[in-house]
């Protein structure tokens, strides 16, 4: 008889305990893009392994005047980084494929620009130091070696140019970059002289009786010349910082 009291009570409280989870889980909406961002994000640790490995490759070049194996071998690492690096343009061609088929959102240049920023980083990264060992001829020269390396640094310089592009296309910019007119203009009311209103884009002024510098000052985000954005108060240059204009 005591074990028939138990289904009771052991029922009722599985419900008790449903109920609980599905009101836990109706407050829980999905983050917007946190898959694309993710997958980003691996690209980019991806490329950043590949720098590292590359990074300890041009600290000890194989020697032209060794046996072969130690530049066949430099070589074969150099041949698997380069289609490790082509895979991970595909990664990244692919990921944006996604992005770029759904219906334009608000939310997408904000929550994709820093990852897309971070994989363009680290592919550049791997050129930039491939560039800067090329710079100055090596000493012995081992053709195969530099041919190889030189294929890397065009993989990874391919990725950070796509990157670019993406960045472009979601409306973002370039880390460090002048990007646009940003800020928010002073009001044409502010202005009490004919001089100082008539240089803000949209004020005019009056000499009417209650008049005085009129109009509606444009927006600095309306203005495409930079040179003519620095001289409209309240108003500036913006920098890019992770693909944001600031």
């Amino acid at each position: 008889m005591e074990k028939k009291k138990l289904v009771p009570v052991v029922a009722v409280s599985v419900c008790l305990l449903f109920a609980l989870c599905c009101m836990a889980w109706a407050g829980i909406e999905p983050v917007p893009w946190k898959p694309e961002v993710n997958r980003l994000n691996a690209i980019e640790n991806g490329l950043r392994s590949i720098h590292q490995r590359v990074t300890r490759l041009l600290n000890i070049p194989p020697d032209a005047y060794t046996p072969s194996s130690d530049v066949n071998g430099a070589v074969g690492r150099l041949q698997a980084m380069e289609n490790q690096l082509i895979l991970q343009n595909g990664m990244l061609d692919s990921v944006m494929e996604e992005v770029l088929q759904i219906p334009p959102d608000p939310n997408a240049p904000e929550a994709l620009l820093p990852a897309l920023e971070g994989v363009r980083a680290a592919s550049q990264g791997i050129a930039d130091s491939i560039n800067a060992y090329l710079a100055v001829p090596p000493d012995p020269y081992a053709p195969a070696f530099i041919s190889a390396l030189t294929n890397v640094q065009i993989a990874a310089q391919n990725i950070a140019g796509d990157s670019v592009e993406y960045i472009r296309v979601l409306g973002g910019c370039l880390n460090g970059t002048e990007c646009g007119c940003v800020g928010r203009p002073t009001a044409c009311i502010a202005f009490l002289d004919p001089n100082s209103c008539g240089n803000q884009l949209g004020c005019y002024w009056s000499t009417e009786p209650g008049g005085g510098c009129l109009g509606e000052a444009n927006s600095c985000s309306s203005i495409t010349d930079l040179t003519v954005c620095v001289n409209q108060e309240g108003c500036h240059a913006g920098v890019c910082v992770d693909g944001n204009c600031q």
